[in-house]
Parts: C-alpha cells; structure tokens; sequence
C-alpha cells in the first residue's frame, strides 16, 4: 500500500538534488520541505537569505515497499543512503503528518525566518520582501489535527536545524510508538 516514507540522504548540499532525482527518475514521490533562513554577511551589517531544507539529511518519498523494495532504492538510487527504521522494519508516516507539513507556511512558500540574535540586534535592517502570504490552515480540522499542526509549528520555529530535525524524528517516532502500544491492547 502506498504511504509516505522517511529516507536518509548522504551528507551535501548538492547530494539532496541527486537524491531527488534519482527517485524521480524512478517514478517515486519526493518532498522535502524547504525554510528560508538569514545569516548575517560578513561583508557589511546586512543579512542574507539562503533556502535550505527544514530536515537536512531526510527526504519524504511516496511509494508502496511491496512494488519497489526499499533495499532496492537504497541500492540502485544515487546518494539515497537509507530509509528511516523504527526496530528493524521501515513504516510509514502517518498520513495526518504528512498533511500537516504540506499545509505549513513554510513548505508552501518558504517562511521567513529571522534568528532571534538577528530579531533583537537589527530589527530595521532586514531587507525588502514581499508581504507573507496568510496562514492557510486546513479546512475543518480535528482536535488531533490542531495539535500536530502546533507541534510541527513550533518545530519549524526551532533556531538550530539539529534540533529541528530531532524534534521531528522524536515526534515521528512518538506515533509509531503510540500506535504500537494501542495495537498491543487490542489483542
């Protein structure tokens, strides 16, 4: 059955585009949500944007494992280096996640994001952007819905991309291990 996956890709900026295309060039399903960050430059007292990835070194591909092995990927896919593990057998994300990340701000249009250090130091000297776009929440959503899209909020809020992205591996995990434990009751 198809769902969504989580795929480890080998260190480098230019490897995550090898990976994607790479997939691609498979048939799968690739996103990886992207952040726009300012740094300061060193050349004067401005700030520079720069647009990396929201997890850097995790890919989100959409496939069925029984159609294409993920041992398969891992092997034949350039700069793909593994697939997410929880024990010893890959799952799926749950599709509520995956929702919720495709409808943040900053995988539709690249939120701006100031470091607070840049926020308290230089508030007048950022430079000339477009207005944002308005928070486009989804239509209707459940109590559990809201939760996750204030956890992944405050997720893609984290300064430090380490943190960032251990946060979502704690959160991704969390379910799957939630999961377990109410199957384990029902039987």
């Amino acid at each position: 059955m198809e769902a969504w996956y989580l795929v480890c890709y080998e260190p480098g900026k230019d490897k995550l585009y090898t990976a994607q295309l790479s997939l691609s060039r498979k048939n799968i399903t690739v996103f990886c949500p992207m952040l726009r960050t300012w740094r300061p430059r060193s050349d004067c007292n401005g700030v520079r944007a720069f647009i990396e990835p929201l997890f850097r070194g995790y890919l989100f591909v959409y496939l069925d494992p029984e159609v294409i092995h993920p041992s398969r990927i891992e092997d034949e896919c350039s700069a793909v280096s593994t697939f997410v593990r929880y024990g010893q057998e890959i799952k799926p994300l749950p599709a509520s996640v995956m929702e919720t990340l495709m409808t943040l701000p900053a995988c539709a249009d690249e939120r701006d994001f100031i470091p607070k250090a840049e926020k308290q130091a230089k508030p007048p000297q950022r430079p000339y952007r477009p207005a944002r776009k308005r928070k486009q929440r989804m239509e209707n959503p459940s109590p559990l819905q809201s939760v996750l899209y204030e956890k992944i909020s405050r997720i893609v809020s984290t300064d430090n991309e380490v943190q960032r992205t251990a946060m979502f591996l704690a959160l991704t995990k969390s379910f799957h291990d939630h999961a377990e434990n109410h199957n384990g009751c029902a039987g």
